[in-house]
């Protein structure tokens, strides 16, 4: 499975990244194997915003029929905002990629609108068009908006029947004016060409890097094809102005031992990494500067690893209701819900450093105090069919 597929389906469909879950250590097993249009921008609501910080909750996760709906659910476990639009439609191509289809700033998420629009929705209800990328009719449209609501990177992917006729380009341009564009790249090919922005770290991009695609170890190009060709996905930070790269986070060579690449949301801090070592799958954080430190020596392989945002504690699957917390010193505790659910939850995302959200029941998602074990039901028809794709704030 891919590395958008698992950003987008935690529930990915991101139940969280697919995902190596943490459990307590096993015997040792073999793995298995063209120009921006403005439109016009609506002026924002005097309604008070409901208390920060929110979890963005996407429904059809397997995207089925004409349409989605964007939910803002606060700690409360109350969804304080809604909006629906137009599912894109299904370019041409094999690769079967499932691009992610909302960004988050520090104030709004950013959700595509069929094709070609970009349109806002705020934590008070607002909902407002934002502006319309032509390309986006026949490109597959990653796009990601700066915290502060100013600069959208976008990158524009065309899937051939061919594979190796993949192409893509990429850049950088004021938000809603489409002015003061620079250029990332202009003609990424083939394998080359799978790769597109998903989040800001101060003022770098974070490139979300899909499998058997990768950066040169120094620089991502400007205007010509990748070079280095590797197994597994990551991420790369790197400058939107030079191209070079600061940090490769879960991304190594094809050379022992190699990351099985990222699970569960990316986080301010960074995001939990699989990595086969030997012939265990070791548990690891990697921040965004690259720095990686373990959590786990040996974690069996499951569904709903996802990283807090401070870094310091992973939610997983395990113990008698589902749901672990372990910690950076390998410590591992199980959080007894068994006053709430005997079929156990499945974490989709942090909200906090101290709130989960998770899949609950066919009918209800839930915010979760693991410290307390406190549990906040919201109500979700076909819960089954939805995922947390970010917080908001956004910042990376």
């Amino acid at each position: 499975m891919n590395l958008m597929v698992k950003l987008l389906a935690t529930g990915t469909a991101i139940a969280a990244l697919t995902a190596a879950g943490c459990s307590r250590p096993a015997a040792p097993s073999s793995p298995s194997g063209s120009g921006t249009t403005p439109t016009a921008t609506a002026t924002p609501s005097a309604t008070p915003a409901p208390p920060r910080p929110y979890a963005v909750v996407l429904t059809n996760a397997q995207r089925t029929g004409t349409t989605y709906d964007i939910l803002l659910v606060d700690l409360a476990g109350q969804i304080v905002a809604r909006a629906t639009a137009e599912l894109p439609t299904q370019k041409v191509g094999e690769l079967g990629l499932e691009i992610p289809l909302i960004s988050a700033s520090d104030t709004a998420v950013y959700y595509l609108d069929g094709n070609t629009d970009i349109r806002s929705l705020s934590p008070s209800g607002t909902t407002a068009d934002v502006m319309s990328i032509p390309g986006g009719a026949t490109a597959e449209l990653i796009f990601a908006v700066s915290p502060d609501d100013q600069r959208i990177a976008v990158a524009e992917l065309t899937e051939r029947s061919d594979p190796s006729k993949d192409s893509s380009k990429a850049y950088v341009e004021d938000l809603g004016s489409g002015s003061n564009r620079v250029w990332l790249w202009k003609a990424n090919l083939g394998a080359s060409a799978t790769r597109g922005p998903i989040g800001w770290h101060g003022s770098s991009l974070i490139d979300a890097i899909y499998p058997n695609n990768q950066c040169p170890t120094t620089q991502c190009p400007l205007s010509a094809p990748l070079s280095a060709i590797t197994y597994g996905s990551g991420y790369h930070v790197f400058d939107p102005v030079t191209g070079n790269v600061s940090a490769r986070v879960c991304d190594e060579s094809k050379t022992y031992p190699y990351w099985f690449g990222p699970v569960g949301l990316p986080t301010a801090y960074g995001t939990a990494c699989d990595k086969l070592q030997g012939e265990s799958v070791r548990l690891t954080v990697v921040g965004w500067s690259g720095a990686e430190h373990l959590f786990l020596q040996d974690a069996r392989q499951a569904v709903g690893s996802t990283l807090s945002p401070d870094g310091t504690r992973i939610a997983c699957l395990g113990g008698p209701s589902g749901l672990a917390i372990v910690t950076s010193d390998g410590t591992l505790t199980d959080v007894d819900l068994s006053t709430t659910t005997t079929e156990g939850v499945i974490p989709w995302g942090w909200i906090d450093p101290t709130h989960l959200l998770a899949y609950l029941d066919k009918s209800d998602a839930a915010v979760i105090d693991p410290d307390s074990a406190a549990v906040t039901k919201v109500p979700l028809p076909n819960a089954e069919d939805a995922f947390m794709a970010a917080s908001l704030p956004g910042v990376l």
